[in-house]
């Protein structure tokens, strides 16, 4: 319930994760006053929920958030601890005030402005940054056959770690950054791994001759394509050797690695089972000679938001074309969701 307080301040900013604390940094430094709201008890919520083995697959270098590298004794790809504890630092060296435990309930035009009604007081600004992130919901697709399943079916946002399937056969569904490094996680703990995606894949090393392979891909982006490609093509088959023998896509061209978002697969000398075909349609009991016991799921998530009006008639032009347009039964809904 609103607490009652009406308060007045320049921005408001909703999540305390790197995205709202890098902004509310920069805000600071620029002197704008600012609320950072958080209805998480910690900085950094989403981060200390993921899989203990996550890794960044970019370089501290260039994730650091602004204002504050990672510290020198971090390696150079942070775990999911490394990123936390930087987060907690971030937050006490830049005096940064999150106001935690305060849930966004509903966000609202106000004259020219916004009205912000939080667990605890209203807030009338002229700024709102939604900085709640793209995966806070997971996305768990349905599968013919799934309830003749006799196993766990699980997304990877509820993963852990592997220790529970050790000895046990699962079927990891999609090979993104999470499905990747779950899989290997899941060997790692002794389990039997096999990946299932939809369609052909390329895989790229993390790093190319100990080499970041975004460093790599920044370089070849610089390059007409078949010059990157003939430069780049050699350097990733050293690098993952003959993916074509694990049912892959082939030999990944320099375009793959131009590209603004990047898979790299973390290094290791035993590989999960190779890719299944084409894609995991059917999740029925005796589909396949030796079905596995149990399905992980990282099927991908979206955003969960509060609910968000329209930009007010006398906002600018731009605001109005990039502002969020929320589905027709969105907009009659009339009960705002959680934040």
């Amino acid at each position: 319930m609103d607490g009652g307080n009406e308060l007045r301040t320049a921005a408001v900013i909703v999540g305390a994760g790197p995205a709202g604390l890098a902004t509310s940094a920069c805000l600071g430094r620029a002197g704008v006053e600012h609320v950072l709201l958080d209805r998480a008890p910690q900085v950094g919520a989403s981060w200390r929920a993921h899989y203990e083995r996550l890794h960044l697959h970019t370089p501290k270098g260039i994730s650091a958030l602004p204002h504050l590298p990672y510290p020198r004794a971090t390696p150079r790809y942070p775990s999911r601890d490394d990123v936390i504890a930087y987060l907690e630092r971030y937050a006490s060296e830049l005096g940064l005030r999150p106001q935690l435990g305060e849930a966004v309930a509903e966000i609202a035009p106000d004259g020219d402005g916004w009205s912000v009604r939080t667990s605890r007081a209203r807030y009338r600004c002229a700024h709102v940054v939604m900085a709640t992130g793209l995966a806070r919901v997971p996305q768990l697709p349905s599968f013919a056959g799934r309830e003749a399943f006799r196993g766990e079916v699980l997304h990877s946002a509820g993963y852990r770690n592997g220790e529970a399937w050790r000895g046990r056969r699962v079927l990891v569904i999609g090979i993104g950054n999470s499905g990747g490094e779950i899989a290997l996680d899941l060997l790692e703990h002794g389990a039997a791994p096999a990946l299932a995606v939809r369609g052909a894949v390329n895989v790229i090393p993390r790093d190319v001759l100990g080499i970041p392979v975004l460093a790599v891909g920044a370089l070849l982006r610089v390059l007409p394509p078949w010059l990157g490609d003939l430069l780049g093509r050699p350097l990733i088959r050293l690098g993952t050797g003959n993916v074509e023998a694990l049912a892959c896509a082939g030999s990944p061209t320099a375009r793959s690695l131009r590209s603004t978002s990047t898979a790299a697969c973390r290094s290791s000398t035993r590989a999960p089972s190779p890719p299944s075909a084409p894609a995991a349609s059917r999740c029925a009991r005796g589909s396949s000679a030796s079905p596995p016991t149990a399905s992980a799921s990282p099927t991908g998530a979206r955003s969960r938001s509060t609910r968000w009006s329209p930009p007010p008639a006398s906002a600018p032009a731009w605001a109005k074309r990039w502002a969020i347009s929320p589905a027709p039964a969105a907009r009659r809904a009339s009960a705002p969701a959680a934040s």
